[in-house]
């Protein structure tokens, strides 16, 4: 049994035979901040003489309340323990791999609370910093290279003799900050140098053999003779530079192209060149149905990225260019998932806006979304072209 607490010589039990107040009520008044006077003097039922409350003094004082009510519960009054200054000796101790070398200036935190801190030398010879609470409570007990070497100790499991995905370990290689290299052997007969880690999530089972027999598989697949939009595939012909697998294929319009089997897969390539988007054969046929003079692939001799890049239509009258149109499919606006020719896209797009821009050029562009007739309707209203059929012509 605990030693019982006095209250100016008094146990409450005292108090309360004294002053007939029951020693529940004695105890509830001093732990809501009643002086030891105010508890036994004030009748039951009766509220004592207003003063601060201990909330409040708590603020005032940058005590934490907690702790005021902690040694008011150890029998001091409020002004003890407002006063209570006391101090723990950490300076010279030991806490795990820290001995605390000297206190410094307080740390506070946004509402103000200080909080002690301590210089602490640890043991590997760095020097770090740790509050009174985490040297208590050890949750500090180094500069952190604890976690580092327990971290190091996981990483360093012993992988030699194991096979894991396609490689045979053989012997460690080296260290360095991605951690322990090993020399391994692949099924294939290549060697590498993969890590622990990704040997262990997953990331290197091969020594990339295994994504190329994939590729190879995908592209070699018996693709002869089937159809690619406009495109008949006939024979494979080889690789090119970059591994891909290359097809003769026949296009519907009679001429035969080369194209990598990833190109007719995914859908990047379906015709031989001669495939022009439905928008652009509705531009071309309302052009024609109402005789505007017109051409096709319109290119400059002094625009070039690679190779000339052409404007879908140039209308014209008979002297001079009125003006271009390009028909802007939605690739032109949203990423494609297979990402093939996106930042291509982007530059060229650019110059030619800077080209019409440099040479007062106007250029209208139709969405892939707008209504192409009544576009191409507003664009006639704004430049009133000479309209004649006989000198319209496709490049």
């Amino acid at each position: 049994m605990s030693a019982p607490k006095y209250y100016n010589g008094k146990t409450i039990k005292e108090w309360s035979e004294t002053c007939e107040i029951s020693a529940k009520t004695i105890k509830n008044r001093l732990k809501e901040g009643w002086t030891i006077e105010e508890a036994v003097t004030v009748p039951y039922g009766s509220k004592r003489n207003p003063g601060p409350y201990i909330t409040n003094l708590a603020i005032e004082n940058k005590i934490a309340l907690k702790t005021l009510k902690k040694r008011m519960n150890a029998g001091m009054t409020i002004e003890e323990a407002i006063a209570y200054n006391y101090k723990k000796n950490y300076v010279g101790n030991r806490y795990g791999r820290l001995f605390v070398e000297k206190e410094i200036e307080q740390r506070r935190d946004p509402n103000g609370r200080a909080r002690r801190q301590f210089l602490c030398l640890c043991d590997c010879g760095n020097e770090t910093t740790a509050l009174a609470e985490q040297l208590d409570a050890g949750t500090k007990l180094s500069c952190g290279c604890y976690q580092k070497e327990l971290s190091s100790k996981r990483r360093e499991k012993n992988l030699i003799g194991q096979t894991i995905g396609r490689w045979f370990i053989e012997s460690e290689a080296f260290r360095d900050k991605n951690g322990i290299h090993w020399n391994a052997i692949c099924v294939c007969g290549n060697r590498g140098t993969p890590t622990t880690n990704n040997l262990l999530n997953g990331t290197s089972l091969s020594c990339g053999c295994y994504n190329l027999e994939q590729i190879s598989k995908r592209e070699k697949a018996e693709i002869k003779g089937r159809k690619f939009g406009k495109l008949l595939a006939e024979e494979c012909v080889g690789q090119n530079e970059y591994k891909n697998y290359l097809w003769r294929c026949l296009c519907d319009c009679g001429s035969r192209v080369i194209v990598p089997a990833t190109r007719l897969l995914t859908g990047e390539t379906q015709s031989c060149g001669c495939l022009t988007s439905r928008g652009e054969e509705a531009i071309a046929n309302f052009l024609s149905q109402r005789n505007i003079f017109f051409t096709k692939g319109k290119c400059f001799e002094d625009l070039k990225c690679k190779s000339y890049l052409k404007f879908d239509f140039a209308l014209l009258d008979q002297s001079k260019h009125v003006c271009l149109i390009e028909y802007q499919g939605i690739q032109h606006y949203e990423k494609q998932q297979s990402g093939f020719g996106d930042q291509q896209r982007e530059i060229t797009d650019k110059m030619k806006k800077d080209y019409c821009c440099s040479h007062c050029i106007p250029l209208f562009e139709i969405r892939y979304d707008e209504d192409i007739e009544q576009k191409l309707n507003e664009i006639i209203a704004q430049v009133n072209p000479v309209l004649n059929s006989d000198m319209s012509e496709e490049v």
